[in-house]
């Protein structure tokens, strides 16, 4: 399917109230892989899709589109290894090749597995090292992905092998977001790499972003934006959402612009 036959006829307003997911499946936030930058914290805080259609241009771990995954849901992202994993969870992967993923113990490298397909492999690498945007970047389960979570394997299958019959329906594109060929009325839910230094921990990070022409990008969509920022952004009105705790390093500050332009445009 091409991106320009995606998202014709979805003008409709959901009916939030009675399509709403939350308290559901995910009522605890937990979530396919814990990417760097994900809202496992704070997707709660965000507004509730107004249209029946998600966009997440950025999509990543796809976290919003998680928490209302009833709703028809596009997910796009740079990075073709994201889009592969995607791609095999949504079309191709089974629940027999979720139970046969190998549960791997703490210092344990994900690379003794060569019979895993590349999609597999680098699934595993965000598990093994929870919070990272690089996959690859480390191999060997990590105490802390071992201990607190989502990159505990047997939690993630729990949870994989639940997720995908809701899914199904999901579309799934590698693509730059200046790329996109629709703009339908739609809830865009835009999470790009922050616009400071740690911006750049993705393979296709902020330095390669014209901030400027994005936030002109935002404000020509139709229905519904909610873009995501640092409080110190700039290139958007943005405004404060929530500084959260972090452990042993502080403090994130989050902020968001938000507006509904409607259908008509």
């Amino acid at each position: 399917m091409s991106l320009s036959s995606v998202g014709e006829g979805a003008t409709r307003r959901g009916s939030i109230r009675s399509s709403r997911c939350r308290g559901g499946l995910f009522w605890q936030g937990v979530i396919v892989f814990n990417y760097f930058g994900s809202k496992s914290k704070l997707v709660r805080l965000y507004p509730e899709p107004e249209y029946d259609t998600i966009i997440e241009p950025f999509c990543g771990s796809a976290r919003y589109a998680l928490w209302y995954y009833n709703r028809n849901v596009i997910l796009c992202d740079a990075d073709p290894r994201i889009c592969r994993i995607w791609k095999w969870l949504i079309k191709d992967a089974t629940v027999a090749d979720i139970q046969s993923l190998p549960e791997l113990v703490q210092g344990e490298s994900r690379k003794r597995h060569k019979y895993l397909s590349i999609e597999e492999q680098w699934l595993l690498s965000l598990l093994v090292n929870r919070g990272h945007a690089s996959i690859g970047q480390c191999e060997t389960m990590t105490e802390w992905s071992y201990d607190q979570g989502d990159g505990n394997i047997p939690r993630f299958k729990r949870f994989a092998i639940r997720m995908l019959p809701r899914i199904r329906h999901w579309k799934i594109f590698n693509t730059l977001y200046q790329k996109l060929r629709i703009n339908p009325c739609a809830t865009w839910f835009i999470d790009p790499p922050y616009n400071y230094a740690a911006g750049d921990s993705y393979r296709y990070g902020q330095s390669a972003i014209d901030y400027a022409r994005l936030a002109k990008w935002v404000r020509s969509r139709r229905g519904q934006v909610i873009v995501c920022e640092h409080p110190q952004a700039t290139w958007l009105p943005f405004t404060p959402l929530k500084t959260r705790q972090m452990g042993i390093k502080g403090t994130l500050k989050e902020a968001m612009f938000t507006e509904d332009y409607g259908c008509k445009r």
